[in-house]
């Protein structure tokens, strides 16, 4: 146990210059470990760039680590909500994955564990500022598989707003159909099916 944990506090140093870095523009070369999407809506002003690169598996243990670039390009600060904001991807085998968006908030055992200077590296933002980009990192249980994802989407609970497009290459990016599926994923983890609806008009998020 005492080796595990020096080890994965080692890795945790080592790989510290490549939490919460990324490269919004889409300069410069794509690691060959890597996947990356984005997800461009203009009406809004908003930007997202998601990267996966299993180099961080086992920096957080028992995760897998998404950097997330959000760029607001809006008018107003876009406020962030830690414990109501959802991110969900759509794996290469098209199944809603959602995230763990704090660790703080929703393992705070797995928080305490990690070096300060992490801990200020994936915390979730309060926001993002008019014209800037805000880097950060979201979560997900290791046994997610988060190779090939297709699509992210994001809702704001700030705004009540979801955030969500197929992205553009997402059928390139697909799984052969001759390619097994891996096991079925635990239902504390699956992400629900969208609510039926009501008469009653309100705004409710997508995934939950």
């Amino acid at each position: 146990m005492r080796r595990r944990l020096s080890f994965t506090l080692l890795s945790v140093f080592l790989l510290l210059p490549t939490l919460g870095c990324f490269s919004g523009g889409g300069s410069g070369p794509v690691s060959k470990t890597a996947t990356q999407q984005r997800l461009n809506l203009p009406n809004w002003g908003v930007v997202i760039d998601a990267s996966y690169d299993r180099k961080l598996d086992g920096v957080v243990p028992g995760y897998r680590i998404m950097t997330i670039a959000l760029t607001n390009r809006s008018v107003d600060m876009m406020k962030l909500d830690p414990v109501n904001d959802q991110w969900v991807i759509e794996d290469a085998w098209g199944r809603k994955q959602k995230a763990v968006v704090s660790l703080r908030v929703r393992d705070g055992r797995t928080w305490a564990q990690l070096p300060p200077r992490v801990q200020d590296l994936v915390e979730y933002p309060a926001g993002v500022q008019m014209g800037y980009t805000q880097t950060f990192d979201i979560f997900f249980p290791e046994h997610v598989d988060l190779e090939r994802f297709r699509s992210i989407s994001f809702y704001s609970a700030v705004l009540k707003q979801n955030f969500d497009a197929l992205s553009s290459n997402s059928l390139d990016r697909a799984v052969p159909a001759t390619e097994p599926v891996p096991e079925e994923i635990p239902d504390k983890f699956k992400a629900p099916s969208a609510p039926t609806k009501s008469k009653k008009t309100t705004s409710t998020p997508k995934y939950r």
